[in-house]
């Protein structure tokens, strides 16, 4: 575990690696995000109707005299099919999208957490958009601090200063 620690969350990053950071995440998060809607709307496109139906096939002939006789006729049939796995499936996809959106805040803290390091704050701060009501405006803040601000020049107790 200490090597993720040293990996992600520990040393500074300098805005223009924020920016890319955070542009790179967006665009994953967008994409994913427009995969699982793709793929869950495929899946219940194909399997929304249960019910499947033969239709009817007449084979004709034309007879010496010009018209035409039907020489082998198949009936419409009905062909039911009941899928037991619908349930299991939209399961298994909600939870899948859960587990997406929370790898997703994890992976955007991890630049928050650095740029913060970089302004010579903790790591910590990046939590604060989790309080709730006021958390989505003390997130923004965040994001407009971090991204706009320049870090502090030198080392300091978060590391050397990023090139």
């Amino acid at each position: 575990m200490n090597w993720i620690k040293n990996r992600f969350f520990i040393g500074r990053a300098a805005r223009k690696q924020f920016w890319l950071n955070f542009l790179f995440l967006f665009l994953l998060a967008c994409s994913v995000f427009i995969a699982e809607a793709l793929l869950s709307t495929a899946y219940f496109f194909v399997n929304s109707d249960q019910t499947t139906y033969a239709t009817e096939a007449v084979v004709r002939q034309q007879m010496p005299d010009g018209n035409w006789e039907p020489i082998q006729t198949q009936q419409q049939t009905e062909i039911t099919r009941e899928d037991q796995s619908s349930s299991s499936v939209m399961a298994f996809m909600f939870f899948g999208y859960i587990l997406g959106i929370f790898m997703m805040i994890l992976a955007f803290q991890i630049p928050f957490i650095k740029r913060l390091h970089d302004l010579g704050h903790s790591g910590w701060f990046s939590l604060l958009g989790f309080v709730p009501v006021v958390g989505p405006l003390l997130w923004l803040g965040l994001f407009i601090y971090c991204g706009f601000f320049s870090g502090q020049p030198g080392e300091n107790k978060y590391g050397p200063a990023p090139i």
